[in-house]
């Protein structure tokens, strides 16, 4: 009856009759082996054991280099490392526990000790295991909490103003498109799209006859208007996000050449995220219907973001909204 459990160890040794007596001493783990530190780094990439018992003295790159080498990499960094040195080699501890390492174990080895301490980082690993699953599992839980919020944030102030009803979902979307052109990470995109889709929450202190008014908006109602990038970042900034959802929000009308608002900012102070919701609501508002006009079309939105790249608008982003739109990958 085969008594091995799951775990994996992976014995680093130039001596085969090392690895010998550890792998009869271990003989319940799964045991791979190596005799030389790149061998190790290959394995340990492709097979990821539990554990790691590393020799020091070893032709080629010794052990610490090949421990160096291991929590550099972000797949092996988390592998714990005992290193394995004889008696005549204590010196070498204090490095060892300088290179990441996590316990030592003197040759000639003793059965019962090894055993113990294999356990033990073992057990430890298994435990830091658990405990990373579930945060991760609860976070995951958070974020869909605060997506479920976000929506219903949305489809508040959308119903309120029918007009632009699908207007911030629309330019969540074009956001998402520009961001993913742009080589994004996923968690970056997010966050853009979590943003977007509540970049005019503030027009919900804005009163509702300005919203739907169907003539020109007067200079003061304008400035009243233009009071719901502050307001919206007043309502967001209450909730603990863990991305910067108020400061995009907040920055959403900001210009790089520094006439936007609401704190008349520049291009290295506004959010690479503001940025690009700042050319997809351009996008979207223009080529959609407003209380005061018919939709002006994507030829038009492309003219406007165009005309100003690098004045109001980013230059990255407008060159990819252009690419986007000439090459008909926005579905508006």
């Amino acid at each position: 009856m085969d008594t091995k459990n799951e775990h994996k160890i992976l014995i680093v040794d130039d001596n085969s009759k090392n690895i010998q007596v550890a792998a009869n001493i271990l003989n319940e783990y799964n045991i791979s082996y190596a005799s030389d530190g790149e061998t190790a780094l290959s394995i340990a990439g492709s097979v990821k054991p539990d554990l790691i018992l590393l020799d020091v003295m070893m032709p080629g790159i010794d052990g610490f280099e090949v421990c160096k080498r291991l929590k550099r990499d972000q797949k092996t960094f988390e592998i714990p490392v005992i290193f394995l040195t004889s008696l005549a080699e204590s010196d070498n501890i204090v490095n060892g526990f300088k290179t990441g390492a996590a316990d030592y174990i003197t040759k000639p080895f003793k059965a019962p000790e090894l055993k113990t301490r294999v356990k033990t980082q073992i057990d430890l690993k298994k435990h830091q295991d658990h405990l990373e699953f579930m945060v991760l599992e609860r976070t995951e839980k958070l974020r869909m909490t605060l997506e479920q919020a976000i929506g219903a944030l949305s489809a508040a102030l959308e119903k309120r103003d029918p007009y632009t009803a699908g207007h911030q979902h629309r330019v969540a979307y074009i956001a998402g498109m520009i961001a993913e052109e742009m080589k994004f990470p996923d968690e970056k995109i997010k966050a853009l799209k979590m943003a977007a889709l509540v970049h005019d929450i503030g027009k919900i202190c804005v009163p509702s006859e300005l919203l739907a008014n169907p003539r020109k908006l007067t200079s003061i109602e304008m400035e009243l208007i233009k009071t719901h990038s502050y307001e919206g970042f007043e309502i967001l900034d209450k909730v603990e996000f863990p991305w910067p959802i108020a400061q995009i929000v907040l920055q959403h009308h900001e210009c790089i050449n520094g006439s936007g608002y609401p704190n008349g900012l520049d291009k290295n102070d506004i959010l690479e995220e503001a940025k690009i919701i700042a050319v997809s609501d351009v996008v979207e508002a223009m080529s959609s219907h407003r209380p005061y006009r018919a939709a002006l079309g994507i030829g038009k939105a492309l003219e406007q973001i165009t005309r100003y790249r690098g004045v109001l608008y980013d230059q990255d982003v407008v060159d990819v909204c252009e690419l986007l739109i000439k090459n008909n990958r926005l579905n508006l």
